[in-house]
């Protein structure tokens, strides 16, 4: 076998670099002569442009593009010889799901009744005709389900004068019914895309913030950072009425197709800032959101769901807001498509619960629970969260054991209340989390239990940065 490589090496110094050849060479035992088989290549390869002495092999000038050249690619020398790149400038293919997607625009979009809604298609960012897991952006494509939407908000008898914020409005078919069907008169869309953008702006006269909702907690810690005003500037471009003595809440319109957005108003009502900050031209928000089905599955959670499914965001959306259904809208109306996925758990702590429906997406209307944030205490809100956060991070952790690192000797307490040392928080529900929240600031121990402290230290640690949601 040495000898074989030496001789290949030899005779043809470029051989190292021919891998199928060599591959060849040595499964080929009915070959008696080395030498007989080496002048085989050297044949070969001088056919397609390759000239081979013992010393330095040589690649001839009619070897590149050479029509009749049977392997115009290959090694020399270590560097590769690419193929003449004019000679293939064929369109790439349209995959088959740029094609369904395509196919369905035509079919329910109704973009094509008009010469100028023909070119809304060429509009549509090509990242998006194709499918996606869990996207953080969608587009609405279906005017049909536009128009469910704006229905289901006009039902709701919202403030027309209300100042309304669109997330991603795309092509402008949910703009237009909120428009004329809803009857909306101060209207901000919040597209990222530019072209996009410039078009909501001609076509609806409306105004347009250039960036998406997933970009307003990056421009919020920059502004922290170096004193910019980002956040001031996007908050001033939303269109409200000019008589000030009315009295109106923010209208958020959208798509949450994951849960990034949600626990980004979470946060944003906890610390109160951005849509919720003090001094600005409305009181209180309102949302209409056309959630994913995980979305809704986790906002909508219960102790029964799982403890996969029943986490932070779901004890905080039912314990400080008010949920309600209002439409069912298909998934295929937005694109990016996403995968679809049953999401089947499995394990002892988390029994088989189907968790999601993939081809709906469900219109929730979202209000702030006034009471329960008046009995928590404004000033206190993010205390609370940090309460949840904190004990549901891991939906096993034991009530008693938790509740005495705070409060050492209160144990009790919850005894008498019929707690045991095996009860977990992840058996209570949002109503009972929040019970438990106010009594537990209520003990006499409370004002100098190290609970504050750690509430200020991660405080902090918001502060300094963007730190995710559990």
């Amino acid at each position: 076998m040495a000898l074989q490589g030496f001789a290949v090496g030899t005779i043809f110094p470029g051989a190292k670099y021919l891998r199928g050849p060599i591959r060849s060479f040595f499964k080929m035992s009915n070959q008696s002569s080395i030498s007989s088989l080496s002048s085989v290549w050297l044949n070969k390869y001088r056919s397609r442009g390759v000239t081979s002495t013992c010393n330095t092999p040589k690649v001839a000038p009619t070897a590149i593009g050479d029509e009749n050249s049977l392997q115009p690619e290959f090694k020399i020398h270590g560097k590769k010889i690419k193929k003449d790149k004019s000679q293939n400038l064929s369109p790439k293919p349209i995959t088959a799901s740029e094609k369904a997607i395509l196919n369905y625009i035509d079919t329910h979009g109704q973009l094509q009744t008009k010469e100028k809604d023909r070119n809304l298609k060429n509009l549509l960012p090509k990242q998006y005709l194709r499918v996606k897991t869990d996207p953080t952006i969608v587009y609405l494509i279906n005017t049909t389900a536009a128009k469910t939407f704006s229905n289901a908000i006009k039902a709701e008898n919202p403030d027309r004068n209300s100042p309304v914020l669109e997330i991603q409005p795309g092509l402008g078919l949910l703009t237009s019914e909120l428009l004329n069907t809803v009857g909306y008169k101060y209207l901000t869309g919040l597209e990222d895309n530019p072209e996009l953008a410039t078009y909501l702006a001609s076509e609806y006269n409306i105004a347009v913030i250039e960036c998406s909702i997933s970009d307003i907690p990056r421009y919020h810690h920059l502004d922290k950072h170096d004193g910019g005003e980002r956040i001031h500037e996007i908050l001033n471009k939303i269109k409200t009425s000019t008589n000030s003595n009315e009295d109106r809440r923010l209208h958020i319109v959208g798509t949450a197709p994951n849960i990034g957005t949600i626990n980004f108003l979470i946060r944003s009502y906890a610390t109160k800032r951005i849509f919720f900050e003090d001094g600005l031209p409305w009181n209180g928000v309102t949302l209409f959101l056309a959630l994913g089905s995980k979305v809704h599955a986790i906002c909508t959670a219960s102790p029964e769901s799982g403890l996969v499914t029943y986490r932070t965001t779901s004890v905080f959306c039912q314990s400080l807001f008010h949920f309600k259904k209002i439409a069912v809208l298909p998934r295929d109306a937005f694109i990016p498509w996403d995968v679809k996925d049953t999401e089947v758990r499995k394990g002892p702590k988390t029994r088989k619960i189907k968790v999601v429906n993939p081809d709906l997406l469900t219109v929730m209307r979202v209000d702030i629970n006034e009471e329960a944030a008046n009995l928590i205490g404004r000033e206190n809100l993010f205390a609370y969260w940090y309460f949840v956060r904190e004990h549901l991070y891991a939906r096993t952790n034991r009530i008693i054991p938790e509740l005495e690192k705070w409060c050492p000797g209160c144990g009790r307490r919850l005894i008498r209340q019929g707690f045991d040392i095996y009860s977990i928080f992840g058996e209570l529900t949002p109503d009972e989390i929040l019970k438990l929240y106010l009594q537990f600031v209520s003990w006499p121990e409370f004002s100098y239990s190290s609970f504050l402290n750690a509430v200020e230290k991660f405080q902090t640690r918001i502060e300094i940065s963007e730190d995710g949601d559990h």
